[in-house]
């Protein structure tokens, strides 16, 4: 009897011993995880202070040359995520594509599309002709002209200024047809000599403020009149600092600029 008794456990304890020893598996469809698009540069890792390199032009090219042809409907820069990047919209058809492009090494850090039947995207009318169009209804000049979408049809807006008035325009990218106009009259001092014209145009503005720092990119940009005198209101971001500057619309001469360099 203790014989046999001995032998269980034996053999017992030898089955225990080979069960621990055998090497552990795993169920592969457990340990899968879904990586998302990010970039293989291995610079773009330096997140802090990274060097914006990526102009807003060459982001549009990366964006529309991975949807083949298309229309950016819109356009932002964003700094406030862990890289800079630029957030774009773009219309192809009735599919509407999504994407966030690094702004240091313009690779594709993430992209999506929808597909929405509701989508409208005949843009028969380009720029030059909205131009013709809008100087045909005012004798001013265009400080700002922009692809829109307005319930899923493109538009173009258009911003005018003559000595007296704004004007706002959303001018049909389909026929050409002005959809809505908004006058308003421009804030006048007496004192003020309010035959001044704008003399800086909205690109010349921007290659002002971009002087200023080394190396930086447009974050926000409008035009405003502080006693009947034209002034541009642009920020521009460089790495974590953002610089804010006053241009006048008459001369290109600086305003007013300040820098804020502990931006969350």
């Amino acid at each position: 009897m203790k014989k046999t008794l001995l032998y269980s456990m034996l053999v017992t304890g030898a089955f225990l011993f080979g069960c621990s020893s055998a090497p552990q598996t795993t169920n592969p469809s457990t340990t899968q995880t879904e990586t998302p698009i990010t970039s293989q540069n291995p610079n773009s890792t330096n997140i802090s202070g990274a060097q914006v390199t990526i102009t807003e032009e060459q982001a549009k090219e990366i964006a529309l040359k991975e949807v083949g042809s298309g229309n950016v409907i819109e356009f932002s820069y964003d700094m406030d995520d862990i890289i800079p990047n630029y957030d774009i919209t773009i219309v192809n058809g009735t599919t509407e594509y999504e994407f966030e492009i690094s702004a240091v090494d313009g690779s594709i850090l993430k992209r999506s599309s929808e597909q929405n039947p509701l989508i409208t995207n005949e843009v028969k009318i380009d720029e030059a002709k909205v131009k013709e169009i809008i100087n045909n209804q005012v004798n001013g000049t265009i400080v700002g002209i922009k692809l829109d979408r307005d319930d899923y049809l493109p538009v173009y807006d258009v911003t005018v200024v003559d000595g007296t008035y704004k004007y706002e325009f959303e001018v049909s990218a389909m026929d050409g047809s002005i959809l809505s106009k908004d006058q308003e009259l421009i804030n006048q001092a007496s004192n003020i000599n309010t035959n001044q014209g704008l003399n800086i145009d909205q690109t010349k503005a921007k290659e002002i403020a971009l002087g200023q720092v080394n190396s930086g990119v447009i974050g926000e940009f409008s035009l405003d009149y502080e006693r009947g005198i034209p002034v541009y209101e642009i920020t521009v971001y460089e790495g974590r600092t953002e610089y804010e500057f006053e241009i006048s619309g008459i001369d290109g001469s600086i305003i007013s600029r300040s820098v804020d360099t502990n931006l969350d």
